[in-house]
């Protein structure tokens, strides 16, 4: 299941649905299939983070759940636990403050890529801006491109600790 493509059709849906034994619902859970187009860009091409509180091993490997891939949950969607890094060691996060106002965020794009619930915009089209790259005037000492995103204007500390973490 997890090399199964994004763009499944119905009836391949139906056939792997039939040789697991599932109905099709299952199978949309169990890929990406169900995802909506707007929100594909934020899948993971391999996990990123992983919920300790639901981690478990089968026959010596570690079982890879599908919110593993999800790069806009903060949550477990199974437990609630925050979700943590993959490979790294978890730092305090220096947005704490905004944590709150992050699983709102997590709801409204999780209700558009699950189940392409809609407010007056699109949450995935909202991130996409947010994440594109600024050119401040008048251009700072070494200014790198890289480091300046809209949303560094909303939290004024971003860049800065983007810049930490690499």
């Amino acid at each position: 299941m997890r090399t199964a493509d994004l763009d499944l059709t119905e009836g391949q849906v139906v056939r792997i649905a039939c040789m697991s034994s599932v109905d099709p619902a299952t199978v949309r859970r169990m890929t990406f299939s169900n995802i909506a187009q707007s929100s594909r860009r934020l899948i993971a091409g391999e996990p990123r983070q992983l919920c300790c509180s639901c981690r478990s091993t089968i026959d010596g490997l570690q079982t890879i759940l599908r919110s593993h891939f999800l790069g806009w949950r903060i949550t477990c969607p199974l437990c609630g636990t925050h979700l943590q890094n993959i490979g790294g060691r978890d730092r305090p996060s220096p947005f704490s403050r905004y944590h709150n106002a992050a699983l709102i965020g997590e709801r409204l794009l999780d209700d558009e890529a699950e189940s392409g619930i809609q407010n007056w915009v699109s949450p995935s089209e909202i991130a996409r801006l947010l994440l594109m790259r600024r050119v401040p005037k008048p251009f700072p000492d070494q200014y790198e491109p890289s480091g300046f995103r809209v949303l560094g204007v909303i939290i004024p500390d971003l860049d800065d600790v983007l810049k930490m973490r690499k």
